[in-house]
């Protein structure tokens, strides 16, 4: 993973550091969430891109749609923790679990 340095208003970063600790969450997972979900559509588009140019590269790296289909649910699933699934959680002040549907 790479770092990132950001600068925010105190109260945003006072605001965040409350909802992480609500959330039992770091204060760079609450940020990652948060970009996953603004750009959902754009970062598949990119990955798909990505993916795209690996399979023209090496076709051999093509799955079938029932691979495809059972990395996603497995993804999915490793993704979600209690606190992401209760509806009073992360997404009730706008920084939810990402739904990105191709996310290796």
């Amino acid at each position: 993973m790479k770092r990132l340095l950001i600068q925010l208003p105190e109260e945003l970063h006072q605001d965040l550091r409350e909802l992480a600790h609500r959330h039992k969450a770091s204060m760079s997972e609450l940020v990652r969430r948060a970009i996953e979900s603004v750009y959902e559509e754009e970062l598949d588009g990119l990955m798909a891109d990505r993916e795209f140019d690996a399979y023209k590269a090496d076709p051999s790296t093509a799955v079938t749609l029932d691979e495809f289909l059972a990395g996603r649910a497995t993804r999915a699933i490793s993704r979600s923790t209690p606190a992401e699934s209760s509806k009073s959680g992360p997404s009730a002040v706008g920084i939810g679990t990402p739904g990105r549907c191709c996310q290796y």
